[in-house]
């Protein structure tokens, strides 16, 4: 057997690894210094698709992102191709060139057709190059063309926040909820949005109805830290304490026609209603709130469906909302304009979430329970979502 040499294998070892590591930096060179070659002696020259766009040649480190030359890519084959437009403006917006994602769009606008796709990629640029005046434009023309498509309503309502429009971003705002479907269903988010605007405004107590609103629909999920450090913060800045609900009450309904009824007083102004927790707000017939004299917001109108179809409500806010001994205070209403008897014959409107979300609530078959929550309260209550409708499935305003 020979002996083997340890230092010359070893040499060996270390000369064959010097030799593969050449190899692989040599490779990899070539590939990038072929590539480099490649990009900047025979690359596709997008000068056309640029003047198409009105815009100026993008900087090469942003050309060459992997999305952004594969759109001016499809761009200089397809030049009214509207996935390729939409795709490069995103990459522009991602790359910080919004102003230059806006133009492109406009100037693809002119020449292959506006849609509302289209528009709402210029509004999302422009709000990032903080154009807050031309996003506004769009976003008008959006809502103008489709006044009920609730994403219209609550881009205006960021732009006009943006804008420091607070009472325009609040009136979007709550008609972009209102539009968005049930209650139940619709995302904490747009909830916090209505109650922070509120609170901008200096209108605290207002502000903890809408998270109280979406809190109500499970309180065991969504009661969480983030909904009640709102509700404990807005309730000491306003100072709301007892004003906000007081009392309990046990109510029998009142049958009237197989639906199921009861009195409320509101203002002093007392009326028959239908408990509805499926509604957004305690709603009512004008002629109700011209006899309870109720303060009203002509700027905030919002789409309600009743059993006669769609109408507009005006926003406004009661002093006081008794029932039995149950009451609260600066509740916020909803009046229905131009419907003499939106509800059914005889019924002044709807108990609503404005009302019932300050109270656990308690449906029965024969009658509804309220136990007065007061804004500092934490444990959970009863889902309303569980609860058994009452009276009025036929009128509800979503």
């Amino acid at each position: 057997m020979g002996n083997a040499n340890p230092e010359a294998e070893a040499g060996y070892s270390k000369d064959f690894l010097y030799s593969f590591a050449l190899v692989i930096f040599v490779v990899a060179a070539l590939a990038v210094g072929g590539g480099a070659y490649w990009y900047y002696w025979i690359k596709r020259d997008f000068s056309s698709v640029y003047a198409q766009l009105g815009i100026q040649p993008l900087p090469l480190n942003v050309e060459s992102e992997a999305e952004t030359s594969k759109r001016l890519e499809q761009l200089s084959h397809e030049p009214c191709y509207k996935d390729g437009a939409l795709g490069l403006a995103d990459a522009l917006i991602a790359a910080g060139y919004p102003r230059e994602a806006d133009t492109s769009l406009l100037s693809f606008a002119k020449r292959c057709g506006d849609s509302d796709a289209l528009l709402l990629r210029r509004h999302r640029a422009l709000l990032k190059a903080s154009d807050f005046a031309n996003a506004l434009d769009i976003a008008n023309n959006l809502v103008a063309s489709d006044p009920a498509r609730a994403t219209y309503r609550y881009m205006r309502a960021q732009t006009y926040e943006q804008m420091k429009n607070y009472e325009a971003a609040l009136g979007d705002y709550i008609v972009s909820l209102q539009l968005a479907g049930p209650p139940s269903r619709i995302g904490g988010f747009q909830f916090y949005d209505v109650a922070q605007m509120y609170a901008t405004l200096g209108q605290f107590c207002d502000a903890i109805t809408p998270v109280e609103t979406f809190v109500a629909f499970d309180p065991a999920s969504r009661r969480t830290r983030q909904s009640v450090s709102m509700i404990l913060e807005y309730s000491k800045k306003g100072d709301c304490g007892v004003s906000y609900a007081r009392g309990n009450a046990r109510i029998p309904f009142k049958v009237t026609d197989g639906v199921k009824l009861l009195t409320a007083t509101v203002n002093g102004v007392a009326g028959t209603f239908l408990v509805d927790s499926g509604a957004t707000y305690l709603t009512v017939t004008t002629a109700f709130s011209d006899k309870a004299k109720l303060n009203l917001n002509a700027a905030v109108r919002i789409p309600m469906k009743t059993v006669g179809g769609t109408v507009q409500a005006t926003m406004g806010t009661a002093s006081a909302v008794v029932v039995g001994n149950a009451q609260a205070r600066s509740v916020t209403v909803a009046v229905i304009q131009d419907s003499r008897e939106p509800f059914g014959a005889r019924i002044d409107g709807l108990l609503g979430m404005s009302f019932l979300a300050r109270f656990d609530t308690r449906l029965t078959p024969n009658g509804i329970e309220l136990t007065a929550r007061s804004p500092d309260q934490t444990d959970i209550g009863q889902p309303l979502s569980d609860m058994n409708p009452v009276g009025a499935a036929k009128t509800r305003t979503r």
